[in-house]
């Protein structure tokens, strides 16, 4: 039973961080993950609402 056990988890483990999804783009989670972050950091900042509304 431990077997199936660290089988199954280690199946889990493959599935959600380093197969590729298709709904990721193909990515693997951490892949795409990292993707996003490193996306996030580079994009501009949202400007304020208050600057938005004196246009």
């Amino acid at each position: 039973m431990d077997q199936v056990k660290e089988l199954s988890d280690q199946w889990v483990k493959d599935y959600n961080y380093h197969r590729p999804h298709h709904t990721l783009e193909g990515s693997s989670p951490m892949t795409y993950k990292k993707k996003t972050v490193e996306g996030l950091r580079s994009a501009p900042a949202t400007p304020s609402l208050h600057s938005a509304l004196q246009l």
